[in-house]
């Protein structure tokens, strides 16, 4: 309650709050700008007057009945990044993407044959995959595996290219290292060099990052790895890049926040 006039005073602090102004350790901004923009969730994911981040309508719904940081009962209420609608821009165009499964013709039936893709459904098709050994040599896995990455290549009118590691590769105790370590200062260089190095020499049109995921590997029986991942990855994703201009970079994001 207010009693004279001035600003009222800052929100006391939640102690489990990611976002918002009641983050523990949150300060007053000094520019006048508004205190519910404080400490944003990521990805634009809305917070809630609980300091809380989602993405559904509990979070982005804003049900405040006049007092800042208020919501109506029953509600959690919206702080920042409020709303659920689409906003669609004019984009450049849309692509049609799918996977290949290059060990899938291991299967005792429902297998395909690289050369069997109608191309007329897609523009780009990613060949799963590529992975690296812990000295960052580039594989394409077993023999059938190579063999059926040779008829990929041999594919026209679709973009064709090698996507790198999966959930297996990006999980498993003998290999979910091997991501980790290679974006890091001292391998990114090497990493993205012979990636770089084998795209070019089998003339595909570009890569995939399938590490799954930086940070996040969505269990929590696997180790979730450091926070540095994330800014580590982006370097080696900007090194990559600038070793293979004129052919594309993409990566597989979480979709669930």
């Amino acid at each position: 309650m207010c009693l004279s006039k001035g600003k009222p005073p800052f929100p006391a602090p939640i102690a489990n709050a990611v976002c918002g102004p009641q983050k523990p350790g949150s300060k007053p901004p000094t520019d006048g700008s508004n205190i519910a923009d404080l400490n944003p969730c990521p990805l634009n994911a809305c917070c809630s007057i609980w300091g809380q981040c989602g993405v559904t309508k509990d979070f982005c719904v804003n049900t405040n009945t006049g007092p800042p940081g208020t919501a109506k009962p029953g509600t959690y209420g919206c702080i920042s990044n409020c709303g659920v609608d689409v906003i669609k821009g004019t984009g450049t165009g849309a692509i049609k993407l799918a996977y290949f499964q290059g060990y899938g013709i291991n299967r005792k039936c429902l297998y395909q044959d690289a050369l069997q893709i109608d191309t007329s459904k897609y523009t780009h098709l990613h060949f799963g995959f590529g992975t690296l050994t812990p000295s960052y040599e580039v594989q394409v896995g077993d023999t059938l595996s190579s063999y059926q990455f040779g008829e990929f290549k041999r594919i026209r009118n679709a973009k064709r290219i090698l996507s790198f590691g999966g959930w297996d590769f990006s999980t498993f105790p003998d290999t979910y290292y091997i991501f980790r370590n290679g974006v890091k200062p001292a391998n990114r260089l090497k990493m993205a060099t012979n990636i770089a190095n084998f795209i070019k020499k089998h003339d595909l049109d570009g890569v995939d990052i399938d590490w799954e995921y930086p940070g996040a590997p969505d269990l929590p029986e696997f180790d979730p790895g450091k926070a540095e991942d994330g800014p580590n990855y982006l370097a080696f994703l900007a090194v990559l890049k600038n070793l293979l201009p004129g052919k594309t970079v993409a990566i597989a994001a979480p979709a669930s926040y």
